[in-house]
């Protein structure tokens, strides 16, 4: 929701003109070519947090040891905000321009978070480095900002949708339970139960929402238009709970709600 109503923010930027949002890169582990911001759309994603959780399955394990640290990069208009979060904090700017620095494998894109002029020491960086081949697209890099993490972090870039991506990693798949009843989690947030039928769920990724791994399922019948239902694997096995909310964190019952096997 919040990654909405900032993105709904950025349609009240200005347009920016987008020939000055490019730099001409020689002699760089970049190649000798020109880079566009366009060339670095996309959702970059923690190398380190991608590999965790396709290890472990467990986004508030993977939570407390790697922050799933996020920049996003996509055209709105004629403009590129950026934002950038660790699911917690999140940060909305503006490109200005991406240009060289005095270090040759690393160039910068000059941000603002303002529609209005702006003092030059106002300006903030996204600095980057990384390797781009000839007529290949950038899919790795490490950026380095100045709002949340401060420190150079290598990104994969996953795409234009991060649902998709992280239900791949931890839940998508054919599910049998207790009762031989058919289950299914799909990428697109899609699923099936045999007590529900369709419906259309998201995963948690932030460990300040609750004590335990949850989803979020659509239900028109609750207070809040939400179910919430725990998982956690166990020997190969997906284990789901009921879960309630409590002074404002998902709490998750101690008895399981449903066993599943994968199919």
């Amino acid at each position: 929701m919040k990654k909405k109503l900032i993105m709904q923010k950025s349609n009240l930027i200005f347009k920016l003109i987008l020939p000055f949002l490019f730099v001409f890169v020689e002699n760089s582990l970049f190649a000798s070519e020109t880079i566009y911001i366009k060339d670095l759309q996309g959702i970059w994603l923690s190398e380190k947090y991608i590999m965790q959780l396709e290890s472990n399955k467990n986004p508030l394990e993977t939570y407390k040891n790697q922050k799933p640290n996020m920049i996003v990069i996509k055209r709105d208009g004629s403009g590129y905000p950026i934002i950038i979060t660790n699911m917690d904090k999140i940060v909305l700017q503006i490109a200005i321009a991406i240009e060289g620095t005095d270090k040759q494998d690393t160039l910068r894109i000059a941000m603002s978070d303002s529609n209005s002029p702006i003092n030059s020491n106002d300006v903030k960086f996204l600095n980057l480095r990384g390797i781009k081949e000839p007529n290949k697209a950038l899919k790795k890099l490490q950026f380095k900002e100045s709002f949340i993490t401060k420190k150079w972090i290598n990104y994969v870039n996953i795409g234009k949708s991060l649902g998709p991506f992280i239900n791949s990693l931890v839940l998508s798949g054919k599910y049998e339970d207790e009762n031989k009843k058919k289950w299914t989690f799909k990428d697109d947030g899609t699923g099936t139960s045999p007590v529900k039928g369709n419906f259309y769920y998201e995963l948690n990724l932030s460990g300040k929402n609750g004590d335990c791994n949850f989803i979020e399922i659509e239900d028109l019948l609750a207070a809040d238009g939400k179910r919430r239902l725990g998982f956690i694997w166990k020997n190969n096995k997906l284990v789901l709970f009921n879960a309630k909310i409590k002074n404002s964190k998902v709490i998750c019952e101690d008895k399981p709600y449903r066993t599943l096997l994968p199919r």
